[in-house]
């Protein structure tokens, strides 16, 4: 089936990519084992790799193993506090929830953006916030970088209009000293001499994307990560550098 056959839209909503990956999983009748997670991967010495599930007595085994489960489990920054923050994949997305409130997004990618235009006709002030600048996809010609669709608070921020976008990694979130109902957020500005301001918000999200899931590895054979943490480092073959196959 083609992706076309279901949608016009430029822009489909998620709900119809997984209809189709369920009709072209129909249609190849692929060997697909749901409702299951993988519990752990082992390496014997000769080679051979054993996988374990959840609620079955069956290990699988196998010579040459692909992982291909995206992006597993929320990226967290190493900030002082950040389990004070909301995560951007089940925090509230009802606009009456940010009604006339602050609120800072860690993160300047498109679930950033994304969220925050979600909030933009409730919220009283967002901030976005991370080390690196905005990178828009205008710019780098690359679909990862913000599209122009999410970008509502840039242009907003640009024009003066309650918005901010600010390039500076955030040192410590804590619970406010006079108001304990809100947040006070440390900024720290690198390129100014380490120069430091708090600001007192409602909530913190965190939105700076998702890792790779590494958890379900025996020890001896977890896969050297980059530097960021979120993806493996990989040889000229796709392989992992330091597990073969």
């Amino acid at each position: 089936p083609n992706f076309t056959d279901y949608t016009d839209e430029y822009f489909p909503k998620a709900q119809l990519l997984a209809e189709y990956i369920h009709d072209f999983a129909e249609y190849h009748k692929l060997k697909i084992q749901y409702n299951t997670s993988v519990e752990h991967v082992s390496k014997d010495k000769d080679g051979m790799f054993y996988v374990q599930t959840n609620g079955s007595d069956t290990t699988y085994v196998t010579k040459i193993l692909i992982t291909a489960s995206g992006f597993g489990e929320p990226f967290k920054p190493e900030i002082d506090g950040i389990e004070q923050c909301l995560d951007y994949y089940d925090a509230p997305i009802d606009g009456e929830f940010y009604k006339e409130k602050k609120v800072v997004i860690l993160g300047k990618g498109n679930s950033a953006f994304e969220f925050a235009k979600g909030l933009f006709n409730s919220a009283d002030t967002i901030y976005l916030t991370s080390p690196s600048p905005l990178r828009e996809a205008t710019e780098t010609h690359y679909v990862g970088s913000v599209r122009a669709i999410n970008n509502l608070s840039y242009e907003a921020y640009q024009l003066k209009s309650k918005n901010f976008v600010i390039n500076s990694g955030v040192r410590k979130i804590e619970v406010n000293k006079q108001d304990p109902t809100k947040f006070s957020v440390f900024f720290t500005y690198s390129k100014s001499g380490n120069v430091e301001e708090d600001i007192v918000v409602d909530h913190v999200i965190n939105a700076t994307g998702f890792k790779m899931t590494t958890s379900f590895y025996d020890e001896t054979i977890k896969p050297k990560m980059r530097q960021c943490t979120k993806l493996p480092v990989l040889d000229h073959t796709f392989q992992s550098v330091n597990v073969e196959n």
